[in-house]
């Protein structure tokens, strides 16, 4: 009986190391640490409660910290300057910095790309 928990064990030990083996090779489970120091944008350039009223002609509201952290079912898009990319969040609010799809973040927040042109998540989605 013992034999075989030890067995049972290891080889569950084993199938966990190869799922993370995996994981890490797929690029799935990489965190990105956010902080305050990441958006830069001065204050006046990011009004919280008007979206409308956001600039992204110079990019200056592309460095304001999106409203995290609120409730929502749907996850939404933000630009984080450090890795000039968009990445997806699943509680963001409406505000400056916060984009419905990656393609609209892309399109007005990545520098080196032109407009229009499709991410790499928007071309592999199915019809």
């Amino acid at each position: 009986m013992m034999k075989s928990l030890i067995s049972l064990t290891l080889l569950a030990f084993i199938a966990g190391t190869l799922v993370l083996v995996a994981a890490t090779k797929k690029g799935k489970g990489r965190n990105i640490t956010i902080t305050d120091t990441d958006f830069d944008a001065d204050r006046s350039q990011c009004p919280d409660q008007a979206p409308d009223q956001c600039s992204y002609r110079n990019r200056s509201s592309c460095s304001c910290k999106p409203p995290m952290h609120v409730y929502t079912r749907l996850p939404r898009y933000f630009y984080l300057p450090r890795l000039n990319k968009c990445l997806k969040f699943p509680s963001l609010g409406y505000g400056c910095n916060s984009f419905e799809n990656i393609q609209e973040c892309s399109d007005k927040c990545e520098q080196g790309r032109r407009p229009g042109r499709k991410s790499r998540e928007s071309r592999h989605k199915p019809n």
